[in-house]
């Protein structure tokens, strides 16, 4: 059994407010529209570029290799 990349691809979001950097797990982005930063409080707006585009991308690459792992006849597993 292999692990999905959804919960090992990371998106390395910068609060535009403050510049705090941390690394978010794609999988905990599903349905999310905004992220509070950790260190100042503040909302950022991921329904916008950059960050649709880059999570977007992140969440193809992921989708891509966990359809290619299926198709070599493993079965992978997406955690919550």
């Amino acid at each position: 059994m292999a692990l999905s990349m959804f919960n090992q691809l990371t998106y390395r979001f910068t609060c535009p407010h403050c510049g705090h950097t941390e690394a978010i797990v794609i999988s905990r982005l599903d349905n999310v529209t905004d992220w509070p930063c950790e260190k100042c409080g503040q909302t950022t707006d991921f329904r916008v570029d950059p960050h649709k585009s880059e999570i977007e991308q992140q969440r193809h690459v992921a989708s891509e290799h966990d359809k290619q792992e299926r198709q070599r006849g493993k079965k992978v597993e997406r955690l919550d």
